[in-house]
């Protein structure tokens, strides 16, 4: 009888990324181990529970765009628990400023500079500069290194100052000067194909009409993705190695017969191909030869979530909507606002709102962003949830008073490393060379560290490095290494 060899993967990373990678791999019949340098699995999604409510102290929603993310839900039998948002506005704050956020296509570029819930934010002058844009040459913004000097040269400083950036920190947590504009997915090629930045926006958004982003969350909360793909994982036998950080990783054979060692601990282990998610993995020699192209990694940094429980029937009405963005000069206002957003969650989730008391409202506020750590980190719990109340009462508009306090939630998080923009790079030259088509044979990359943030870009990557792997060991690309296991 021929002998069959069962071919091992491992993944290195248990975020969304890895689960999902794993997954796929596992219920093709592949062996996985996956390595997950924590106690916990899932990343940034992680949940909370005060007074018998569980909700996301995470990420709390999805963007519906390409419909990848709501086709794993429902490969995992997930449609039913798939859920709207319950239809509210977002709101800016600034200095002296309070307003909905306009109607826009993306990012916060209003499809509607003359409206006048956009001059409402950034003036008539600010309104007449963003809609000059499509008259303006190409040439324009053709040299800039970042989003947010981009928007800047074609749409003018308040725009970028008072929509733009605090979207981009709300999603992204970082300045729009510190991110490229490949970061934001399809926007840069949008632009190339439509030449002007409003009406790439609008191609990202399909509506000029909504404003923020189109989202759906998860009755229950997005951390119930994590408890499914964990059960799923543990069906299909997959080896789950918690408080295991890979440390090196050694190609044992060149060219097609690749096959990898990869070092946790004392644990040492040869697999026939590596999915990596997570960065500083991969040999860095490898993603070294390529000229320069490949785009530096900026230091990790945390930011914290403030979740708060607070009795209030003056919240009832939802004085901002379902949350707020906070713009940069609110720093400088009386009192001043330190988080980067708010977001009043049983406003933006009827599940949510059907599990709390009556005049009970419970606030998520962020802080921290990179290249400036949270402030709340060195506070004590009690310092830290009176700035919170502070902050909550600024943006809202409404007194949150520390006797209505029901109970204080904290959870910190650690922002992948991001590509930052290179001062030589052009807006013209959209496209950078990925990881991914750097790694040696046997190595895949995925995730947010490759393929940007957000679910509705790391879902489809976590996918398609599967089935490339897949795919290469039905090739026989990856020869299983007999030496390890085998199945009769």
């Amino acid at each position: 009888m021929t002998e069959q060899f069962e071919p091992r993967v491992a993944v290195i990373g248990g975020g969304l990324a890895g689960l999902v990678a794993a997954w796929e791999l596992a219920r093709a019949g592949v062996g996985v181990s996956l390595f997950e340098r924590s106690e916990r699995l899932g990343g940034r999604i992680a949940s909370a529970e005060i007074h018998g409510v569980r909700f996301d102290v995470g990420p709390e929603s999805y963007a519906t765009r390409g419909g990848e993310v709501e086709r794993l839900l429902v490969d995992l039998g997930m449609r039913e628990c798939i859920t709207p948002t319950a239809g509210g506005r977002s709101w800016i704050v600034g200095d002296g400023r309070a307003a909905p956020l306009p109607a826009a296509a993306a990012i916060g570029i209003p499809a509607q500079p003359l409206s006048r819930e956009v001059r409402r934010i950034i003036g008539l002058g600010g309104a007449l500069r963003c809609a000059i844009e499509p008259w303006l040459p190409r040439s324009v913004g053709a040299t800039a290194p970042s989003l947010g000097a981009l928007v800047r040269a074609r749409l003018g400083q308040r725009t970028l100052d008072r929509l733009v950036d605090p979207v981009v920190r709300g999603v992204y947590s970082a300045r729009a000067d510190a991110l490229p504009l490949s970061a934001v997915p399809g926007l840069a090629r949008a632009y190339r194909d439509r030449g002007t930045l409003r009406a790439a926006a609008r191609t990202q958004r399909g509506s000029a009409r909504a404003s923020g982003a189109a989202v759906a969350g998860l009755r229950g909360g997005i951390h119930t993705l994590v408890t499914r793909l964990v059960d799923e994982l543990e069906l299909l036998g997959v080896e789950l190695r918690l408080n295991a950080e890979v440390t090196a990783m050694r190609e044992l054979v060149s060219g097609a017969g690749a096959a990898w060692e990869v070092s946790a601990g004392d644990d040492v282990e040869r697999f026939d191909a590596v999915v990596v998610t997570v960065p500083g993995v991969v040999p860095p020699r490898r993603l070294s030869e390529t000229g320069g192209r490949v785009e530096t990694q900026a230091p990790a940094q945390r930011i914290e979530v403030l979740a708060l429980l607070v009795e209030s029937a003056a919240l009832n009405a939802g004085p901002r909507g379902t949350g707020v963005l906070v713009a940069d000069d609110a720093r400088y206002a009386t009192p001043p606002i330190a988080a980067k957003a708010l977001t009043h969650a049983n406003m933006k989730w009827r599940w949510l709102a059907e599990q709390l008391p009556p005049d009970h409202h419970l606030l998520r506020l962020s802080y921290g962003q990179r290249g400036s750590e949270a402030v709340t980190l060195p506070l004590a719990d009690e310092a830290a949830g009176r700035l919170a109340l502070a902050d909550a009462s600024a943006i809202l508009g409404v007194p949150v008073e520390a006797l209505s306090l029901r109970g204080i939630v904290r959870q910190q998080h650690t922002l992948p490393t991001s590509r930052q923009p290179e001062s030589t790079k052009s807006t013209e030259s959209t496209e950078s060379v990925e990881p991914t088509a750097l790694t040696p044979p046997g190595v895949v990359c995925a995730g947010e560290w490759v393929a940007g943030t957000g679910f509705a870009a790391v879902v489809p990557s976590a996918r398609a490095a599967a089935a490339t792997v897949l795919q290469a060991l039905n090739a026989s690309i990856f020869q299983p290494d007999p030496t390890r296991r085998s199945a009769p």
